[in-house]
């Protein structure tokens, strides 16, 4: 995973507030920031069976506002394992997801915490 992509998305993510009430409205603010920032990005991208939330350049991105640490690191497992994927950011405004590995699959995985939005 580039170092310089997830210091831009650190950056950029982490000096955003968001206003949401689902996560599909905290991905919909994720879009419009990357739209704005000049952040070429799919959504919704298809994994094998499973479909990631974000992908930029071989970065699989996950939003989560809920589950357990167990259940996003299972999901978070799944992206690693895809030949496409080179690194993965979990995007989550709950604390008890910094506790995530930071390989899977010999593969980067960094953990975004959103502070600050308004839920």
């Amino acid at each position: 995973m580039s170092e310089s992509l997830t210091l831009t998305l650190r950056r950029t993510l982490g000096s955003a507030r968001f206003r949401y009430t689902s996560e599909l409205e905290l991905q919909d603010g994720i879009a419009e920031l990357f739209t704005a920032r000049g952040i070429a990005f799919e959504r919704e991208r298809q994994l094998g069976p499973d479909r990631v939330d974000f992908f930029i350049a071989g970065i699989a991105i996950e939003v989560k506002i809920e589950g357990s640490l167990s259940d996003v690191t299972r999901q978070l497992h799944r992206y690693s394992e895809h030949p496409d994927v080179t690194g993965v950011v979990l995007v989550t405004t709950r604390a008890r997801h910094n506790a995530m590995p930071n390989l899977m699959t010999a593969k980067p995985v960094d953990v975004i915490h959103l502070l600050g939005s308004v839920f």
